[in-house]
């Protein structure tokens, strides 16, 4: 298994991702890691920390700010890290990547490169919560990748979600809810009603509108939402795990904010392209880029980052 990896990408570029793939490396001696991004701050970091044999630099000579508007930014940096990164795997070169730069040149990034699946407009990126259904997990979605979203965008992350939950979970229906303000169908904005009727209309098991409290008792498999409230939701639950750390400093506290912590699962991954993207925090340190890089081997590995399965859309809309 070979994952690349953006050196260049996240808050604690490139000494945190170094130091992350090297720990991941040395843990799966049958996996190999290609850092991707300026050569020599690069190589110098893999020399500081001691090196591992199964780690190699792929030279990239620019990277995307955080800063920069994403599409304006890549088309200025063809040699951009996060580009070289999705190019290997677009030439078979890589399995996967890894990155924890901006989402938004990732997202925009992975569809210069691997294009997006048939039937599939925009892609939206599913993260896992702990959940009191009978799998522990509740998939949301999107969770930031398109945060102007169309009522066809969120029917493809339903769809997108239950074929990943089908396979990464073995759940043959996995349920999935529409967050909105309430329960009842004529509740949340003109975009969750249409939604909601989209969604009512197509073969999957569309248990109606749940409020965000419904990610974590139980009521869905599938939970889908814009990228903004998505986003928001994600950052917020993000938040409260800290305060949990913070405040009560327990045994008890740390295990439920570990199951909370983007940390521990490290990254997510971007459905509905042609490749396995993972995507990491912003801020994520040595221990979130080695479970990133973890979970990236185990998506590609079960190969449910593509699988459509029968369930695709009918049509892509633009």
């Amino acid at each position: 298994m070979r994952v690349a990896v953006d050196a260049m990408g996240g808050d604690h570029a490139p000494r945190a991702v170094v130091s992350g793939c090297l720990q991941a490396a040395r843990d799966e001696p049958g996996l190999e890691v290609l850092l991707v991004g300026r050569r020599g701050p690069v190589a110098a970091e893999i020399d500081a920390q001691g090196g591992a044999a199964n780690v190699s630099v792929v030279d990239a000579g620019d990277a995307v700010p955080m800063d920069e508007p994403p599409v304006e930014a890549l088309k200025r940096r063809p040699d951009a890290s996060i580009l070289q990164a999705l190019r290997l795997v677009d030439q078979g070169e890589a399995d996967a990547v890894v990155s924890a730069g901006s989402t938004g040149a990732t997202v925009a990034a992975a569809l210069m490169t691997l294009k997006a699946l048939p039937g599939i407009s925009r892609p939206g990126i599913a993260v896992p919560l702990p959940s009191r259904n009978p799998r522990g997990v509740c998939l949301l979605l999107d969770a930031g990748a398109n945060p102007d979203s169309r009522a066809h965008h969120l029917r493809q992350y339903a769809f997108m979600g239950v074929n990943y939950y089908r396979q990464a979970y073995d759940v043959a229906s996995p349920r999935v809810a529409l967050i909105s303000i309430g329960e009842e169908e004529h509740k949340g904005t003109r975009l969750t009603r249409e939604v909601g009727g989209l969604l009512r209309t197509s073969p999957l098991d569309f248990v109606g509108n749940v409020e965000a409290r419904g990610l974590f008792d139980g009521a869905c498999e599938v939970a889908v939402a814009d990228g903004l409230v998505g986003n928001l939701i994600l950052k917020t639950v993000e938040g409260l795990g800290e305060l949990l750390l913070a405040k009560l400093g327990e045994s008890l506290a740390q295990s439920i904010a570990r199951e909370i912590d983007y940390a521990e699962f490290g990254a997510a991954p971007l459905l509905g392209v042609a490749g396995c993207v993972m995507i990491c925090h912003g801020r994520s340190r040595e221990r979130a880029i080695g479970n990133a890089i973890r979970a990236a081997v185990r998506v590609a590995g079960q190969q449910v980052h593509g699988i459509l399965d029968g369930l695709a859309p009918e049509e892509a809309h633009p």
